[in-house]
Order: structure tokens, then C-alpha cells, then sequence
């Protein structure tokens, strides 16, 4: 997916998995943080070992009308 009105954090609470940024694949576990920039396209997965527990910052705030799925 892709936010074009704000930039994102992803911080990893609990679990292990992938994070997808700009198609390069980054391991996450409890204490990750993936920065992303405004367009830059995302995604995040938990890997087989279960699920994945995470907090989403968006700055500014998140607007529906800047969202774009991956298609």
C-alpha cells in the first residue's frame, strides 16, 4: 500500500516478520521500527512462527483520501 499525505512508523511489540519497503525485505522482531516516507510503497507480514503485534504512528495524521492500494 501507499500513504501519499503522511509519513508512517511501524514499531514491533511482539512477534517476528517482514517488512516490505521500496521492494527490499527487512526482518522485524520486538523493538523494530521501520520508518517510512509519504509514497514510498509497504507492507508488513508476520512470518510462520505467529502473529505479529504492532503500533502504527502516522504524522500528520492519517486522511482516507491519501491512501492508494497496492494493485
Amino acid at each position: 500500500s501507499r500513504y501519499f499525505g503522511c509519513d508512517e512508523f511501524f514499531v514491533v511489540l511482539s512477534g517476528t516478520g517482514v517488512a516490505t519497503l521500496n521492494d527490499m525485505e527487512f526482518s522485524v522482531r520486538p523493538g523494530s521500527v521501520v520508518v517510512i516516507a509519504r509514497g514510498d510503497p509497504h507492507a508488513l507480514r508476520a512470518d510462520a512462527s505467529g502473529p505479529l503485534e504492532f503500533v502504527a504512528v502516522l504524522a500528520p495524521a492519517f486522511n482516507p483520501s491519501h491512501y492508494m492500494p497496492e494493485r
